[in-house]
C-alpha cells in the first residue's frame, strides 16, 4: 500500500511546476518549496491555502487508490 505522503507528492504536480522532491518533507519545507514553484494559475493563492488544496487532492487520490486496491477496478464501473 502507498502512504499518504506519496499521494501528497503526486498531487503537488497539479499545482506546482515540479512535484515535491521528497515524501519526507515537513510542512514548513513544503510551504517554502511551493512558493518558488507554484503554477501561474495559483500564484495568487496563499501558501497555506495552496497546501490545503494539495492535501485535499491527495486524500481523494488515496481514496480512489484504496477503492481500486481493495475492491478491484470493477468497483469503479458500478
Amino acid at each position: 500500500m502507498k502512504t499518504f505522503e506519496y499521494f501528497v507528492v503526486q498531487a503537488s504536480g497539479e499545482f506546482l511546476t515540479e512535484h515535491f522532491p521528497s515524501e519526507d518533507m515537513s510542512e514548513d519545507e513544503m510551504l517554502e518549496y511551493l512558493i518558488g514553484t507554484v503554477c501561474e494559475d495559483y500564484e495568487y493563492n496563499l501558501p497555506d491555502d495552496l497546501l490545503q488544496k494539495i492535501y485535499n487532492l491527495a486524500y481523494t487520490l488515496e481514496d480512489l487508490y484504496n477503492i481500486g486496491y481493495n475492491e478491484g477496478v470493477g468497483s469503479f464501473n458500478k
